[in-house]
């Protein structure tokens, strides 16, 4: 079962940017208030960050790698509860494969400095048909279901979900 407490911390808009160095310090301090307060549930995702690199597609992980960095840093005697960090997997049209799922499942475990995802979420329903106006459309959404079992199968994560999905592909 996975326990989250009923406020988090999530991280969209997180930046690693070193010219915004002091906006990094002030997020420290806000990863050691909220392990401090019984608040420590971070949300992010592969696709989260500023970098150039990460809104073309090149560098995926941004803040992932700051979740990890931030954490390791925290009091160990200020930590009032185990931190739970949920990251998610972004469709995309090259990803269309279990075996992507599960690629990028080990990514985020190696950028979050874990064995195990505490909870690894679909970001969203597989929309991004750039082939559609050509009649090539592939729905990928239950490959990539398929993989996130597969994680699950494997050991990588130990709760498997869905974001921005509506109730009739939450009835699939």
């Amino acid at each position: 079962n996975l326990e989250v407490p009923a406020v988090g911390v999530g991280t969209i808009s997180w930046s690693s940017d070193k010219i915004l160095e002091l906006e990094n310090l002030e997020l420290q301090s806000l990863v050691n208030k909220a392990c401090a307060s019984n608040a420590a549930f971070f949300d992010t995702a592969e696709r989260y960050g500023s970098h150039y690199k990460t809104a073309l597609g090149l560098g995926w992980g941004e803040t992932e790698k700051m979740i990890a960095k931030f954490l390791d840093e925290v009091p160990a005697s200020s930590s009032t509860m185990t931190p739970v960090v949920a990251t998610k997997f972004t469709p995309t049209p090259w990803r269309t494969s279990v075996e992507s799922v599960v690629k990028a499942c080990e990514d985020s475990c190696r950028r979050l400095g874990v064995e195990q995802l505490d909870l690894l979420q679909l970001h969203m329903p597989d929309i991004v048909q750039p082939l559609r106006i050509f009649g090539k459309a592939q729905n990928k959404n239950e490959i990539y279901w398929e993989g996130m079992a597969e994680c699950y199968r494997r050991g990588l994560v130990k709760n498997v979900g869905v974001s921005n999905y509506g109730p009739s592909l939450l009835r699939k």
